[in-house]
């Protein structure tokens, strides 16, 4: 899925590339800020911050994926 709409973007993109731009030929901003500006640092307590909630977030449903899979599927009899 994810080959065919980079294979579709990038058709579009040669064949007709007025459809992929945005409209903002009269200057301006022409959109909401952005959520991380330009000039900004990234820094390690940040980074540590967003890894943690992301182990956090992930550290429940993860491993009940085998447990619940277990009752249904024999492990021994996938190839």
């Amino acid at each position: 899925m994810i080959a065919v709409a980079a294979v579709i973007g990038w058709t579009v993109h040669k064949l007709a590339p007025h459809v992929l731009t945005k409209g903002n030929e009269h200057g301006g901003d022409g959109g909401p800020a952005p959520l991380i500006p330009d000039d900004a640092q990234p820094s390690w307590r940040s980074a540590g911050k967003i890894l943690a909630v992301g182990l956090l977030a992930t550290s429940r449903p993860i491993p009940q994926v085998p447990s619940r899979m277990s009752s249904h599927v024999p492990l021994h009899r996938i190839p």
